[in-house]
Parts: C-alpha cells; sequence; structure tokens
C-alpha cells in the first residue's frame, strides 16, 4: 500500500476511502494489479484508535474527526425538526464508527432492484465478501433472552439464521463484523493488503473532476491547503456515500443543469436525477430501567415484520425491524454529538469553545452517580422504520466543496410512513410490556412513549425520531431515463465514470445497509475487473 509513483498518473482513481472506497481500491489494486489513487477527505484510521476495536462505537460518535456533521433542513412533516444526519469520515468510513450489524437483508428487497442484482445474483458476492470480513453473533445474555422472549409472546418466531434473506416475522441474534476487533472494509482489503500498487492520500478533498469532452481525464483535490492534481488512465469511481457523491458530481458539472447554471458551474452533462431518490431509515429509541445493570453492549439482536398492511409491498416483506441497546452508551454518546445542535446556534452547534465546553460538562454530568446509576439500569427498545415510501434530495447550496449540501430526507411525508412507524412503536410497547421483562423490570423512561392519544404518540415520535445513518439512493442504478446509473454502474452520459456507494441503490433494503453496500462494491470491482 501507498506505492510510489514517479508521476501522478494512474488506472484508477477512487473517490472516497469509507466502506466501499476501500474495498474497489483494494481489489483493483491487489488483484488486477492496477495502479489505484484513493483519496480521502477525513484521517487515517490509525490516528483513532477506536475504529479498530469492537467497542469503539461507544466513543467514536464524540469524536470530530469520525463523523461529517449535519443537519436537514426542517422537516415539515416531522414536526419541523432539524434532524443530525452526519456519516462516518476517515478510512472505513461509517463501517469504522458504526455498530457493526452485519446483515444481508430479505430477498424481498432484491426483487425492488434492476435484473441482474437480485438476491440469487447477489448470494455469491455477499459469501465472498464475508470470507474477507469474517462474521458473527455475539454469546446471548440474560436480558436479550428475555427482550427474545416477550417478542415471541407477541408473535415473533425465533431464528438462529437472520443471513437466509427470509426476515419478516422472526427475531434472532444478528451477525456482526467483528472477529478479532471490528472488522471494518479498511482493515479487510487495505490495512492487511501488501499491495505497492495503490496509494492512499488522507485528508485529501476533491475540488472536481476535469473533462475532455465526456471522459474524465484528471482530477483535482485540496490536502492541508495546497492543490493537487493527478491524471486518470480509465475510470475514476466515486465512492464518497450517499450524501456527498452526488454533490461532488455536480461541483465537477454532472448533475441538473439548473442547479450547475445557478451556482456558475460549467455543464458537463445534464442529470437530472443526481441528488433524487434519497431514502434513509429513522428510528426511535424507548428507554426503559431495570430491576438490574443491563447486560450487553452490542446491538446484536434483530426482528422484523409487517407493520402497515395497507401498502403496495409484496406479502411476506418487512417493513419494520426491531432491536434493543445499552441505553446508558448511546445516551451519552448521543448527548455529546447531539446537544450542542440542540443547546447552541450558528456556528456554534459545528465547532469552538462553547461546544468544547458544553461537552466538557455533560461529561461531568455522566459522572455522576445521581445520574450514571440509574442509567446502568438502562436498556433501549428501537424501532427502525426499515421501508420508507418518502423520497428526498441531496442538492447544492454554493459552488464551494467545502459547504455542505442541502439535505432533505423529507421524513414521513408520505403519509404511509408515519403510520408504519406508529405502529411499530405501538407493537415494540407490547413486547415491553410481557412477563420476561416485567420480570428483568420494565419501567418506562421516555415521557409520551406510552401515550393512548394518537396524536401524543405522534408527538413523542416527531421528537424522538433519529437517523440510523442508512442514506441510499441519491445516485441509483437501474435500466430507465429515471436511473442516472446503469446497472454496471457506470454513470450515463460519460464515458469512464463509475459509483460503486450506497448512492446507487434504488431501493433501501428493510436492514442495516453496510452489508450490502460492501455487497455492491465487491461487485463494481469485480465488473470493472472483467473489463
Amino acid at each position: 500500500m501507498n506505492g510510489n509513483y514517479g508521476n501522478d498518473t494512474y488506472d484508477y482513481i477512487v473517490i472516497g476511502g469509507g466502506s466501499s472506497g476501500c474495498i474497489i481500491a483494494g481489489r483493483l489494486a491487489e488483484e488486477g494489479g492496477h495502479s489505484v489513487l484513493l483519496i480521502e477527505a477525513g484521517e487515517a484510521a490509525e490516528n483513532n484508535p477506536e475504529t479498530f476495536t469492537d467497542n469503539g462505537f461507544q466513543i467514536s460518535f464524540a469524536n470530530d474527526a469520525l463523523l461529517h456533521d449535519r443537519l436537514t433542513i426542517k422537516q415539515a412533516a416531522c414536526g419541523d425538526q432539524e434532524i443530525f444526519v452526519g456519516s462516518g469520515r476517515g478510512m472505513g468510513g461509517s463501517g469504522s464508527i458504526n455498530g457493526m450489524v452485519y446483515t444481508r437483508g430479505d430477498k424481498h428487497d432484491y426483487a425492488q432492484w434492476p435484473q441482474g442484482w437480485q438476491w440469487d445474483d447477489n448470494l455469491p458476492f455477499f459469501k465472498k465478501l464475508e470470507d474477507r470480513l469474517g462474521i458473527q453473533t455475539k454469546e446471548p445474555t440474560v436480558l436479550t433472552e428475555k427482550i427474545l422472549g416477550a417478542a415471541e409472546m407477541t408473535g415473533f418466531m425465533r431464528k438462529n439464521e437472520l443471513n437466509d434473506g427470509e426476515l419478516c416475522g422472526y427475531f434472532g441474534y444478528n451477525t456482526l463484523n467483528n472477529v478479532n476487533g471490528r472488522r471494518s472494509s479498511y482493515v479487510a482489503f487495505l490495512k492487511e493488503s501488501n499491495s505497492q500498487n495503490i496509494r492512499v492520500e488522507t485528508e485529501a478533498k476533491l475540488e472536481k473532476v476535469n473533462f475532455k469532452g465526456k471522459r474524465a481525464v484528471s482530477i483535482s483535490y485540496k490536502q492541508n491547503g495546497i492543490s493537487h492534481a493527478a491524471e486518470c488512465n480509465k475510470e475514476v469511481i466515486f465512492c464518497a456515500g450517499t450524501l456527498e457523491t452526488p454533490k461532488l458530481l455536480m461541483l465537477s458539472g454532472l448533475g441538473p443543469a439548473d442547479q450547475l447554471a445557478k451556482f456558475g458551474i460549467p455543464i458537463v452533462q445534464d442529470i437530472p436525477s443526481i441528488g433524487r431518490n434519497l431514502q434513509d431509515h429513522t428510528c426511535v429509541n424507548i428507554l426503559f430501567k431495570g430491576k438490574k445493570n443491563a447486560d450487553f453492549f452490542h446491538p446484536q439482536i434483530y426482528g422484523f415484520d409487517r407493520m402497515n398492511r395497507h401498502t403496495d409491498l409484496p406479502e411476506g416483506q418487512a417493513d419494520v425491524c426491531f432491536t434493543s441497546v445499552a441505553s446508558k452508551i448511546t445516551i451519552k454518546a448521543a448527548a455529546l454529538r447531539l446537544a450542542p445542535f440542540e443547546i447552541l446556534s450558528g456556528k456554534a452547534r459545528f465547532g469552538g469553545l462553547a461546544r468544547s465546553l458544553l461537552r466538557v460538562a455533560i461529561q461531568f454530568v455522566f459522572r455522576l452517580p445521581l445520574i450514571s446509576a440509574p442509567l446502568d439500569k438502562a436498556y433501549g427498545l428501537v424501532v427502525i422504520f426499515g421501508k420508507p415510501f418518502s423520497r428526498g434530495t441531496v442538492s447544492l447550496a454554493s459552488n464551494n466543496h467545502e459547504d455542505t449540501a442541502i439535505i432533505d430526507p423529507a421524513y414521513y411525508s408520505d403519509p404511509r410512513d408515519l403510520q408504519t412507524m406508529t405502529n411499530g412503536v405501538l407493537r415494540m410497547m407490547e413486547i415491553s410490556k410481557q412477563p420476561q421483562l416485567m420480570d428483568w423490570g420494565n419501567t418506562v423512561m421516555s415521557s409520551g412513549a406510552d401515550a393512548e392519544d394518537l396524536e401524543k404518540l405522534h408527538e413523542y415520535i416527531f421528537k424522538n425520531t433519529m437517523t440510523c445513518y442508512h442514506y441510499v439512493g441519491t445516485c441509483s442504478m437501474g435500466d430507465g431515463d429515471d436511473y442516472p446509473v446503469d446497472t454496471e454502474l457506470r454513470l450515463k452520459g460519460t464515458e469512464n465514470i463509475r459509483i460503486g456507494d450506497a448512492s446507487t441503490i434504488p431501493v433501501v433494503p428493510v436492514s442495516a445497509t453496510n452489508a450490502p453496500t460492501m455487497m455492491l462494491a465487491y461487485r463494481a470491482a469485480e465488473l470493472i475487473l472483467q473489463n
């Protein structure tokens, strides 16, 4: 890795060193013998050792070096909330800081993807990916067993295998990619690689791709305030993520002509659908206090079911996920990251002395026995809305690559989505009232979660809706004109731009998206190597 070249010309240039970029760059260099330049806006993973441990997610959420800070615009159908929509930065991306949940998804999910990307098409690549990553389940604990037992009392069936593509109606132990520590794609495909064909440049921000006609010939990027250029012989591959890739494409002249013209960006190709079709999983956490300390720390159990029969999803398609977390960890991490956005205003929310002092105060509060002891007994039952009908957008705020895009997920803008989430919360409250959790302790700590009045319950949902960081769809692949990317992940209207990240996923799977994203990247590399 970090091969030395006499010039700045490469076969392939990969934009973004996240979950997908590490796989594509690693495979092209190692298996194909190609020269590869990978640029990543964030830091080297080695600067943040928590990215290598399986419990590092407990502290990484509050590390500014590891997360893009972003807010949505006000969400009109979600109580006018501005919602935090961060994503991982640094080598490994979100895969270096997430909860390591590894789920392939449901067979029905892939029936909504283009031909050639169905469950049976993808399964061999999931298996190859898993051989490289290493996945496993966590050992059961007393509390996880009680939650599973309570779920069975409400109609769930217990299942030991949640990667067989049949999820609806089942609850069980999900796999995590944490064999011998966190197994991010960076660890599995780059850190452990001996390839000398790849050069990795961190803290390197793409300014734009340069074109000759419709062919990308070079990139311009900035690193430590210094401008650089690199030439490309074959392809430029975008892997910057669902919220960054469309912005970077537009800054390079690829996107809706009206947006490009608005900011004086020369148009290389008018692609109206870039930045559209944004989808995300929202989640609502309901806190409970037990009689003893919570005895698990990872999101190691998952359930899936259909909560809204008044939609056109196929029979057997789950639309909601149910999971559980140890709340002391998640509450503290969320407070450190999100409290500045709730309490401060303007630029102070994103950095500076006030934000630092607020975080010091939060750390102090969580060390107080009066706060710490009750939270040791807290656990969260989490409802994740897995199949939204709402569709949002990512659009430019300016022609400056340093500026965050305008992000509008349009949460609950389709009324069916709020109904589904509401039904999911009601189901989770039913689970909490079963004898197993009554025995453990099930005092509701979340004011409003047990409201019987529907309007008040909706208020609770709006105030407590968070992203699950499962953004997809802003550069969707498909066969029709509405899809900017073809089924070989090539950007239509260009000669040698390919996109290999979650932005190409046309319809979000019901489960966590990191595994499908890595599978897609593995296949992207396969497509390139075959050519």
